[in-house]
């Protein structure tokens, strides 16, 4: 029988991983299977309780995922290799994927879209004016990095989907790179290189949609990036992934200042000015100065339509029960605020709204205000606690979005594989006596 202590340290990554694995069957294969009402709360409990049970898991845990000196290039990129390797053979069936879904308007209007704004800059016209293609008046909402890369499968004549499995083949190797730093034998490796895959899996089985009609694998890489990031001293790579995320869905933006306050505080002020400086100069190169100055008011206009566009999921796109299809679909907790809140259909919006901001502000909040209080006595490396506020954020953040569509969701878990990453097997020691 295992000692005492070492059960003891085991309680808390063994509770992480049954509450990841409870989030993603209540994702994928037990999607609404307590009804529209309890399935979105169970989804959101589980990954709180994920984001608890690591924090206690990784507290007192020391720092494990820095490079090792003398580690040859094999070993640093062994498993990096093997990740790609594994994605790779994914092929075949992520071709069929997007055989199966052809780029029209009709299913969805996120690659046309990206196709409009890439012309238009090719055309020298204005990228951020009233899109009117698709027979209806659609604002330009899209952030660059969310259509600016296109350019590159465009010049190549290839499907813009190819592009988001591409980056996500990139931050799936950090992950594994990051991984190969803490040397781990050969079941701890292995199996932390497929919680990832595990994600990948639902995806090419019953959620194809959001592999053939969305761009989700794309924002899922810039994420991973930025998490290699965390894990990096390199500036670069770190303004790098908050400028990928910032300028795609900026759902991080209460979230960046304070990572900017932790790097300040454990490394020093200039290496959280030389962060602050980098990625001011890239949201001024990639959005402000050549896209946003030719319309102050694009940016709010978006914004405008985001508002609209819920309202006319709550009111127009509606299952056989008559009910908000993307609602009861046992995802977010909008479905409760369209059922159980009384008034006007805008008025119950308005409200979710609020909330969704009070939830976005008040995560990071609460985190600050803990970090201070205990910043002498948290027992919990900085590195480690930029992950799971990020986590905790992007939880409420999505839980109380206005329209739940799973693509959106799907990032919680990718987030979760990281947090994985850097839980230990627990060392055996003597009991006390």
């Amino acid at each position: 029988m295992a000692p005492l202590s070492t059960r003891s340290t085991a309680f808390w990554p063994g509770l992480t991983l049954a509450a990841f694995a409870l989030e993603l069957l209540l994702f994928s294969y037990l999607r609404n299977v307590a009804g529209p009402y309890v399935s979105p709360v169970l989804f959101l409990g589980a990954s709180l309780l994920f984001t608890w049970a690591a924090y206690r898991a990784l507290r007192a845990q020391p720092y494990d995922l820095a490079d090792r000196p003398g580690q040859s290039l094999l070993g640093r990129w062994q498993w990096a290799l093997a990740g790609v390797l594994l994605l790779a053979a994914f092929y075949p069936r992520l071709r069929d994927i997007i055989n199966q879904y052809p780029v029209a308007v009709e299913t969805s209007d996120v690659i046309p879209s990206i196709e409009i704004y890439l012309r238009r800059l090719q055309n020298g016209e204005t990228v951020y004016t009233l899109i009117k293609d698709f027979g209806y008046d659609l604002s330009p909402t899209y952030l660059p990095m969310m259509w600016l890369p296109f350019l590159i499968p465009d010049s190549l004549n290839m499907d813009y989907r190819w592009l988001g499995f591409w980056v996500f083949a990139v931050g799936v190797a950090l992950y594994a790179r990051r991984l190969a730093a803490t040397r781990p034998d050969l079941f701890e490796g292995s199996f932390k290189l497929l919680v990832p895959i595990l994600v990948v899996l639902p995806l090419l089985a019953g959620d194809t949609h959001i592999l053939g009609l969305s761009i989700e694998s794309l924002v899922i890489g810039y994420y991973f990036i930025l998490v290699a990031g965390i894990f990096s001293k390199s500036p670069v790579l770190r303004a790098i992934g908050l400028v990928l995320c910032l300028l795609s869905r900026f759902s991080l933006v209460f979230w960046a200042p304070f990572y900017l306050l932790l790097i300040y505080r454990h490394e020093g002020r200039k290496a959280a000015l030389w962060v602050a400086a980098l990625v001011l100069v890239g949201i001024l190169g990639l959005y402000v100065i050549p896209f946003l100055s030719a319309d102050w008011s694009s940016f709010l206009k978006g914004q405008g339509y985001y508002t609209a566009a819920a309202l006319g999921e709550w009111e127009s796109n509606l299952n056989e029960q008559g009910l908000p299809n993307q609602l009861y679909r046992g995802l977010g907790l909008a479905a409760l605020y369209y059922h159980y809140l009384p008034g006007e259909l805008l008025d119950r919006l308005n409200v979710l709204r609020l909330s969704h901001l009070l939830a976005s502000v008040g995560s990071v909040a609460v985190v600050v205000l803990v970090y201070w209080l205990r910043r002498h006595r948290l027992r919990l490396d900085y590195r480690y606690l930029a992950l799971l506020a990020l986590k905790l954020n992007l939880t409420l953040f999505y839980a109380f979005i206005q329209v739940p569509y799973d693509n959106l969701l799907l990032l919680v878990i990718f987030l979760s594989a990281w947090v994985i990453l850097c839980l230990r097997r627990p060392a055996e020691t003597p009991a006390a006596n």
